[in-house]
């Protein structure tokens, strides 16, 4: 199942570059610097507006054009206290 959820917020994101066995090698007269590279992205919520959160795809069974079950609405009443404990 493929659900789209939808809200507004404000977000950290960190990046950090980083730089390992960094080494400097001359071969056949061409100098050549070989080294690891890594990226880190970090993130944090810093607020969530969860009255504007809502599950707009992937939980409704339509046939036709017509809703025959839709359980967004329990999706959002689930995912809002989980949401809350991890921006707090």
């Amino acid at each position: 199942m493929h659900l789209e959820a939808q809200s507004t917020g404000k977000n950290l994101i960190g990046v950090i570059l980083n730089a390992d066995h960094i080494k400097l090698e001359r071969e056949n007269g061409t100098w050549f610097l070989e080294f690891d590279f890594n990226i880190t992205i970090q993130g944090k919520i810093i607020s969530w507006n969860l009255d504007e959160f809502k599950v707009s795809h992937g939980c409704k069974l339509e046939v036709l054009g017509f809703t025959i079950i839709s359980i967004c609405g329990d999706i959002e009443k689930a995912a809002k206290p989980i949401i809350q404990k991890l921006e707090d």
